[in-house]
């Protein structure tokens, strides 16, 4: 029995280790890979709806308050431009780092449980196995 309680905690101690490890590693390119391209997609398509709506509505607001129709046009395309170029930077930017983080999170946690979980539950019939063999032996 001594055989066998030896093994079997040498194997475990091993194996959570092994898990740990490469959980981790695994758990982690793939959060990485799915998470950025998730919220990059997801980013890119709100971050585009919510300026073009915002800018659309604020040019037209400011350029018919502040000319009528001469420069209008002039007034829009440089306040869209602007409006796009600064609200695309700042919304990419903010919905990327919020995505990204709350992505992570939720990805690693799951990942991470899932994994170990599985990766334990397998190492422990392989130590169980071996042990049995080993204590056979002894």
């Amino acid at each position: 029995w001594f055989c066998l309680f030896v093994c079997l905690f040498v194997c475990l101690f091993v194996c959570l280790f092994v898990c740990l490890f490469v959980c981790l590693f695994v758990c982690l390119f793939v959060c990485l890979f799915v998470c950025l391209f998730v919220c990059l997609f997801v980013c890119l398509f709100v971050c585009l709806f919510v300026c073009l709506f915002v800018c659309l509505f604020v040019c037209l607001f400011v350029c018919l308050f502040v000319c009528l129709f001469v420069c209008l046009f002039v007034c829009l395309f440089v306040c869209l431009f602007v409006c796009l170029f600064v609200c695309l930077f700042v919304c990419l930017f903010v919905c990327l780092f919020v995505c990204l983080f709350v992505c992570l999170f939720v990805c690693l946690f799951v990942c991470l449980f899932v994994c170990l979980f599985v990766c334990l539950f397998v190492c422990l019939f392989v130590c169980l196995f071996v042990c049995f063999l080993c204590e056979k032996h002894c």
